[in-house]
């Protein structure tokens, strides 16, 4: 005669060993998730230093530029002080994007297990593509 019990409890068992196997996969795949995203955040916070440094380098050329025709008299003060003001905001802006940026990277380092002190660089950016349209056929 066949215990049906332990029948039972042989099939549940072996519905909880593939909830579990789903579940391995499942968080797994939650860490992927999180760590290319910070990824991504770190990639962004570095385009946005790079953007930062590319307005305060175009504003201080402007600023000299103002002060070359200053000097020789082909432009009012009113716009060295202009050129000067817009220097040093965008000098400014460049501090948060540092700090963000550092930020990111301490993040990224705690979830790939790096120390958060050690300093590091990503190997390569993510390049632009432009987005395609699917072919719904």
């Amino acid at each position: 005669m066949a215990d049906l019990t332990a029948w039972n409890n042989y099939r549940a068992s072996l519905e909880t060993v593939h909830a579990n196997e789903f579940f391995s996969k499942d968080a797994h795949d939650l860490v992927v998730l999180a760590v290319g995203g910070a990824y991504v955040q770190v990639i962004a916070a570095q385009a946005r230093v790079t953007s930062a440094r590319a307005q305060l380098y175009t504003a201080n050329a402007l600023f000299q530029q103002a002060s070359e025709r200053r000097a020789v008299g082909v432009l009012a003060q009113i716009d060295v002080n202009r050129s000067q003001v817009q220097f040093s905001r965008n000098n400014n802006a460049l501090f948060p994007c540092r700090n963000d940026l550092a930020k990111q990277k301490i993040n990224l380092a705690r979830l790939t297990g790096l120390p958060p002190s050690g300093e590091f660089d990503l190997a390569d950016d993510i390049p632009f593509t432009y987005a395609r349209a699917r072919d719904h056929t």
